[in-house]
């Protein structure tokens, strides 16, 4: 495989890294989320896990890291150069080196003219997490340089004289006070900081120290929390250099320029709790510049989670994106047993799940709608569930429409070799049209899916798009075929992607949750900036996505990092 093929195969898993690289960028040139209508800013808290980021980036040069990223040539073509040079000149990057600059001219102090860019010049890891929009909206960076010695001794002495520098409270490390700063700049914007021993913290948002009740001081400062200052200590006390270590991917002598690492749980939309074993996803810049990936995952899978060779076997050809997840099948007891009596049946049922969870979605349908696949034990275990899977079905799926007063009713078929549900559900986005249907005038929209659940020997099979689910039962009768055809090694493929396929799908979806005339020009950028980057993806070879399970690098927190392979399928 050439370095061009590999290197193609960076951009589906990269693309899942886009949002914290953008959320990088945000931090680079001091984009925080916040509006604040008063010189003293709300002190809402924020309620996340100070050492439990969503994502990560460790960087030996913060500031080269949207240039380094454009190494890649295919992610150049996507990304355009824009991405790296634009924010150069953006406002708020200048507004607060404005302020760094007033700063030292009102006050006579001798910190260097670009002080923000030498800062961003350092070694820095940032911690991203999620905020209230689903974007990766909070962060924290944290510096070691000796201009932070320089630079806190001097903003010490102006912090009670100055309308933009406010301290809001102390951090005490080993018997030391530490200053907790609150820089305000530009329009409605703030950092808060914080040293120790040449290590700095920097964060987006004061809400993240808030306590819960958002309580303010005298002085109209956040009442800070203690929980939370005793975790920035312990991140300041293990120091960025003890933490960077902890975070490598592999076990290489030269510590990478880049490493971007994205928690599985802000991938999984909230779906983690499913596939535990899938832990993160991390890309590192090698010093020769080459990017490498790797996937985290729980030492404690069994080599049955992670073999999708029969998986593959049983999937309809012709997807866009398909994915192998290491489920968890035990995790789901405490989730079904509260949606049915029968806790023992699922208990039983869950129990007898084996391999991983494949979805999969295709481009005659619809991002809402992929194909879901599992496989029972055998035979004999799948027909025992087929009464519990009728009555979670029933029970479960579907509304009551508008018109008829009441849910469609639950075409049901059975065959020696399984069984197959069907209910029809109106939905805004559905898969399919209604206007030609015999039923078009009792739905409540002009749309619905026909959600299908099917049993076919060992096979379970679901879908809000029943026509997957009928594709998936053709490829076992020979009558479709399958997608480990179109593959080299199917047994250890964790992800396949044909970005013809997968560009067209997204298009398609992209226009329709548009907004039409009330929005044109919501929909003119859409077609100016992000419809040429889906051309470029669509001109992409198909690829999958293997892990080598032999080789890793051991975690001490009872985890390992498997590098991942990439496999142009176009050969």
């Amino acid at each position: 495989m050439t370095r061009r093929h590999k290197i193609v195969g960076l951009v589906i898993l990269l693309a899942l890294a886009s949002v914290a690289t953008a959320a990088f960028i945000a931090i680079r040139f001091a984009l925080p989320a916040i509006n604040p209508s008063t010189r003293h800013l709300s002190a809402t808290q924020v309620q996340i896990d100070l050492l439990h980021p969503d994502a990560r980036i460790i960087s030996q040069r913060l500031s080269s890291l949207p240039r380094d990223i454009l190494l890649q040539p295919q992610l150049k073509l996507l990304l355009t150069e824009e991405f790296a040079f634009y924010y150069d000149e953006q406002s708020q990057k200048m507004a607060l080196d404005g302020s760094f600059r007033r700063l030292a001219y009102e006050h006579q102090l001798t910190v260097q003219d670009h002080l923000l860019q030498s800062l961003l010049d350092a070694p820095a890891t940032i911690s991203l997490w999620r905020s209230h929009d689903g974007r990766l909206g909070y962060w924290m960076l944290q510096l070691k340089t000796n201009l932070l010695t320089q630079l806190i001794t001097q903003l010490t002495k102006v912090a009670a004289s100055d309308s933009q520098l406010l301290r809001i409270g102390t951090l005490t490390i080993a018997g030391t006070d530490e200053p907790i700063y609150r820089l305000d700049y530009g329009y409605q914007h703030h950092l808060v900081f914080v040293n120790h021993n040449n290590n700095m913290l920097v964060l987006s948002d004061q809400g993240m120290l808030a306590s819960n009740k958002g309580e303010l001081t005298p002085e109209g400062n956040p009442v800070l929390q203690t929980e939370q200052l005793t975790l920035l200590a312990q991140i300041l006390t293990s120091g960025i250099e003890q933490q960077t270590e902890s975070l490598r991917l592999d076990n290489s002598p030269q510590p990478p320029r880049q490493t971007i690492i994205i928690d599985a749980h802000f991938l999984s939309f909230g779906y983690q709790h499913f596939f535990p074993g899938l832990r993160a996803i991390g890309f590192d810049l090698t010093n020769d510049g080459q990017w490498r990936s790797h996937v985290q995952l729980d030492n404690g899978l069994r080599s049955d989670q992670l073999d999708a060779s029969t998986l593959w076997q049983q999937t309809p050809a012709g997807a866009a994106l398909c994915l192998a997840l290491p489920a968890d099948w035990i995790a789901g007891k405490q989730l079904f047993s509260e949606q049915t009596n029968e806790k023992k049946d699922w208990e039983r049922l869950l129990d007898d799940l084996t391999g991983p969870l494949g979805v999969c979605w295709y481009p005659g349908s619809r991002l809402a709608s992929p194909l879901f696949m599992a496989n029972f034990k055998d035979n004999a275990a799948a027909r025992q569930h087929q009464a519990a899977l009728k009555s979670l079905f029933s029970s479960l799926i579907g509304a009551g429409e508008y018109i008829r007063s009441e849910r469609f009713p639950v075409e049901e078929n059975t065959s020696t070799s399984g069984a197959y549900w069907r209910r029809v559900v109106s939905a805004r986005y559905g898969s399919q049209l209604a206007s030609n249907e015999p039923f078009r005038d009792e739905l409540s929209a002009a749309r619905y899916f026909p959600v299908t659940l099917a049993i076919e020997n060992e096979r379970l099979l679901f879908s809000p798009d029943g026509r997957l689910v009928d594709q998936a039962l053709a490829v076992s009768r020979h009558q479709y075929p399958a997608l480990s055809e179109k593959m080299q090694r199917a047994a250890n493929t964790l992800a396949y992607a044909r970005p013809a396929e997968l560009s067209a799908l997204l298009e398609r979806e992209m226009y329709a949750a548009l907004p039409g005339q009330i929005e044109p020009l919501f929909r003119e950028s859409a077609r100016y900036y992000l419809q040429p980057r889906l051309k470029t993806l669509a001109g992409m070879p198909p690829l999958s996505i293997q892990t080598e399970v032999r080789q890793h690098f051991t975690l001490t927190e009872g985890s390992h990092w498997y590098p991942l392979r990439w496999q142009d399928e176009a050969q």
